[in-house]
């Protein structure tokens, strides 16, 4: 007889992440302080919403829009019980 698998917990990150663009030093520490950052929901584009430019690095085959650095962060709270617990995030898109 299988064994019984415990219940799956799917929830959506797509909402509330903090953005930035540009250098951030330190940003990828857990305790870094993102909260003048700009809030936005996934999937978001920052290049398009920028200027279009013929002096964009991206050149026309970046349709002339910005590029560059950016971050994106989050905060995930696992519940209580997930202690000791597999757990799983799963990006479906991610635009580097």
């Amino acid at each position: 007889m299988p064994a019984t698998l415990p219940a799956r917990t799917i929830a959506s990150l797509d909402d509330g992440w903090s953005f930035h663009q540009g250098e951030a030093a330190g940003a990828e520490r857990p305790d870094y302080d993102a909260s003048g950052w700009q809030t936005v929901d996934v999937p978001h584009d920052w290049s398009i919403a920028g200027d279009f430019s013929k002096d964009a690095p991206t050149t026309g085959s970046g349709g002339w829009l910005p590029s560059g650095v950016a971050w994106y962060r989050k905060e995930v709270k696992l519940p209580a019980g997930s202690k000791g617990q597999r757990v799983w995030v799963e990006f479906d898109g991610v635009m580097a």
